[in-house]
């Protein structure tokens, strides 16, 4: 009943495709994520991918969300002068039956068509294990993706906050797994210092981490919204600011917080 209810209502305001987007807007930086590979020896490799010359390349990229894991795919693919075809699970889904299982095909055939890195982002609900399937529709939509991940020339990325929950046979379609990780306090700092009017010296370094290093749940999309709300706002915050608003980030993943924005107080 969900599934038909999403449906009806994307069928009466229907929404357009994500539009194609810069990597991270320059900010991305490889050596400041953790994952459970050295990222920029993977993107070397990967870069070197020729689709059609033999199988095609398959990504699953997991972890908690804003980690980076979909900014990866559009850094590899500037890295390889190629777009990302975005797909999203609202994209694909259909209530009338076999239309999911089409529009799943005809993504991989527009990814082939185009030269394009084809991203199926948060893809948790085609990935989920087989064995915890009440409908039909479940089964078939899942099995569409196992034969057109064995069969696609290309190169494609699906991105998961879920890997424990998904299909076994699915895991083994894809060539690369990688599992990204919350920022460690090195990564946070080096996260922090395009957003800083000027580098901070020693001791202003010392206390920044300092503040840094209870806020275990950071990732690069957290320094991605501080970002955007330094340009929204015009303002010129201090490290102390963007700390406060980097804090107000994390503590509002564990439920209501204080207002999140730049509260100007002492310190660096």
């Amino acid at each position: 009943m969900d599934r038909f209810l999403r449906a009806a209502l994307r069928l009466g305001g229907r929404r357009k495709p994500a539009p194609q987007r810069a990597s991270a807007e320059g900010s991305y930086r490889l050596d400041a994520l953790r994952a459970s590979v050295d990222l920029s020896s993977l993107v070397e490799r990967l870069a070197t991918f020729t689709p059609g010359n033999g199988p095609g390349l398959s990504l699953c990229l997991h972890g908690p969300p804003g980690t980076g894991k979909t900014e990866l795919v559009y850094h590899l693919a500037a890295r390889m002068g190629r777009r990302v075809l975005a797909k999203r699970v609202s994209d694909l889904e259909s209530c009338w039956v076999g239309a999911t299982e089409a529009n799943i095909a005809r993504a991989f055939d527009e990814a082939e068509a185009e030269d394009a890195i084809l991203l199926l982002d948060e893809a948790d609900t085609f990935l989920r294990d087989r064995r915890g399937a009440l409908m039909q529709w479940e089964l078939s939509m899942t099995n569409e993706l196992l034969q057109q991940l064995e069969a696609f020339r290309g190169l494609v990325a699906c991105t998961t906050n879920l890997m424990d929950e998904l299909d076994e046979a699915l895991l083994r379609r894809f060539a690369v797994k990688v599992e990204f990780f919350h920022a460690s306090k090195e990564g946070a700092l080096a996260l922090l210092a395009p957003l800083l009017v000027a580098p901070l010296d020693g001791t202003e370094r010392a206390l920044v981490a300092e503040r840094l290093a209870p806020l275990t749940r950071l990732g690069p999309g957290d320094f991605a919204v501080v970002a955007r709300r330094v340009r929204l706002l015009g303002s010129t915050p201090t490290a102390h600011d963007l700390v406060a608003a980097l804090e107000a980030e994390v503590a509002a993943k564990r439920g209501p917080s204080r207002a999140v924005g730049f509260q100007r107080g002492h310190g660096v």
